[in-house]
């Protein structure tokens, strides 16, 4: 199975989780209390199993030297789509809007749709311990210029933004996760397989949950919004192409890494908004509904642009390397 093929059905699966989601949503099964409270669940239970699990291997000196690289292509991307998400906006004159397409534009879903991406791209295991990596620097980034920016540059108390870090349960599992592979101290295998089946809820909770919030939007306003398809065009298309070319480019021709490092950046590169774009909004009384109308578009714009960046990205970059 090609690439593009295994990425394109994977991101299909999710897609019809997603569709699930809007149909429990219209039959009252789920409503906007038991959204939020699955939400909840995601957060703080499912999501931080799924991370523990995916850091237990076996300790490996190339994985650690890698986990590292990724890590820094993390603060790269991060970096340089808050330089490109600044500018790109600025033609919009209501400042709540202008604030919620930017951070959309700074922060993708790396995890809840970028892990499966990564693991149809390397594998189940490598998946998910490199895409592991790659949105710790997210949850940084997210509590600290994310804040700023969703707040109009006023920022939190250094108490309260070192609590939001470093007590979230992603960084903690995280932190959990990689002090346990270090250590090269194995989860007791019965208690493994328990984390690793809720972990594994995490995929379907998270695209259910778009499913709902999608069917709070009102088609109309959408169609409306000329920004967010500049948005929509900008973050899912222009960016992502031209990010396999600066890959081709820095990562496998000036720096001699193998494809793998620009297929995963490319990869994280080319999702949709973060669901956090909607939390952060309801927490700074920002543009909630923009919020949740930017998230549910571009997830489902992204089920046709995820696999064609993906068949662009392996003209350019061959067959997968792994390092």
């Amino acid at each position: 199975m090609s690439i593009s093929t295994s990425v394109a059905s994977k991101v299909i699966n999710l897609f019809f989780v997603m569709i699930m989601g809007m149909v429990l949503r219209k039959t009252s099964i789920l409503d906007k209390k038991s959204t939020s409270t699955l939400s909840s669940m995601l957060v703080n239970i499912t999501n931080p199993f799924l991370v523990i699990c995916a850091l237990q291997k076996d300790y490996d000196s190339s994985l650690v030297k890698n986990a590292f690289i990724i890590l820094g292509l993390s603060v790269f991307m991060h970096v340089l789509t808050a330089v490109i998400g600044t500018f790109s906006f600025k033609f919009e004159k209501v400042r709540s809007k202008e604030k919620i397409y930017s951070f959309a534009m700074i922060f993708a879903n790396c995890g809840f749709l970028g892990y499966p991406v990564l693991q149809a791209l390397m594998g189940d295991e490598l998946g998910l311990f490199y895409g592991v990596f790659f949105t710790l620097f997210f949850n940084i980034f997210c509590w600290t210029y994310g804040v700023v920016l969703m707040n109009d540059g006023k920022g939190m108390a250094i108490r309260d933004i070192c609590k939001k870090i470093f007590l979230n349960p992603s960084f903690i599992s995280v932190i959990v996760g990689f002090c346990l592979f270090m250590l090269r101290i194995p989860v007791p295998g019965i208690i493994f397989e328990g984390m690793d089946y809720i972990g594994n809820m995490t995929f379907p909770l998270s695209m259910l949950i778009v499913g709902s919030l999608f069917c709070e939007l009102e088609l109309k306003t959408v169609l409306n919004d000329k920004v967010l398809y500049w948005y929509l065009i900008l973050k899912l298309v222009i960016f992502p192409v031209a990010m396999i070319y600066v890959s081709k480019y820095i990562l496998m021709d000036v720096l001699g890494l193998p494809n793998m490092f620009a297929y995963l950046l490319v990869t994280m590169c080319s999702m949709p908004a973060a669901s956090n774009t909607a939390i952060m909004a309801d927490y700074y009384n920002a543009d909630k509904l923009l919020a949740a109308k930017t998230v549910s578009i571009s997830t489902l714009f992204s089920v046709v642009t995820i696999p064609t960046v993906m068949i662009i990205a392996n003209h350019v970059f061959g067959a997968l390397v792994m390092a």
